[in-house]
């Protein structure tokens, strides 16, 4: 088993922070999450570019983001989601009314035109948090299946927006240190671990797997005598 370990603003991404204004906020210590008590809405945008390390072979076993809590004003639970980008962004020129990138506009404010500046149709990841919740560090755990897609080159890594999944009232925000917070190890964190299937191993996986779908499919399927799944 391998484990990666990546933050941004190393050798391994960047992020910031989208909300109701024209201005950008690539340099904030903080990363906000929902809508605050003057009723902007902020989104998070963050990408961590070390995930090319991972070989195009490698079995994921999980992939989970990490984010530090530090303050929060929700009188809710919230729903959140993480969609992948569909467009690269520039993280001291992304804002949220027009531009990714200097002189380059997001499909519509928020980077919310579906099938234009995010993926809608497969979520990376979803949730929610309680009301008042406790700080500290929070997991965000991403599809592997997808997650997979980066590493093959299916998909382009221009990252993810997080943002609320639904409609809520004033002051229902969250705030996480970003990559610029002073203090290196509450930064995000971006945490794989896989593995790097070779001869037998890989074929027992390769069989576990296919067992596993034809079960699914037809559920009266059997093992031979004496085998354990």
């Amino acid at each position: 088993m391998t484990t990666l370990t990546l933050q941004p603003d190393a050798a391994g991404g960047y992020d910031t922070m989208i909300f109701d204004q024209y201005t950008t906020k690539g340099t904030s210590t903080n990363l906000i999450l929902g809508k605050d008590d003057l009723g902007d809405y902020y989104k998070i945008l963050i990408k961590f570019t070390g995930i090319s390390a991972i070989p195009s072979n490698a079995i994921i076993n999980s992939a989970t983001m990490q984010l530090y809590m530090w303050q929060e004003g929700s009188n809710y639970v919230v729903n959140w989601i993480g969609n992948r980008i569909l467009k690269d962004w520039v993280e001291t020129e992304a804002t949220n009314e027009y531009y990714r990138a200097t002189g380059q506009p997001w499909g519509s404010s928020g980077a919310d035109l579906c099938g234009t500046d995010i993926d809608c149709v497969t979520p990376l990841f979803s949730g929610s948090f309680v009301q008042n919740p406790t700080y500290g560090w929070y997991n965000f755990n991403i599809d592997t299946t997808e997650f997979k897609k980066f590493i093959n080159g299916t998909y382009p890594n221009y990252g993810w927006r997080i943002g609320h999944n639904g409609t809520y009232a004033n002051n229902s925000a969250y705030w996480f240190y970003s990559s610029d917070y002073a203090t290196a190890s509450l930064r995000p964190k971006f945490v794989v671990d896989y593995i790097i299937p070779s001869g037998g191993s890989q074929t027992i996986w390769w069989f576990k797997k296919w067992w596993k779908e034809q079960q699914e499919k037809q559920p009266r399927i059997l093992l031979p005598q004496g085998v354990t799944m």
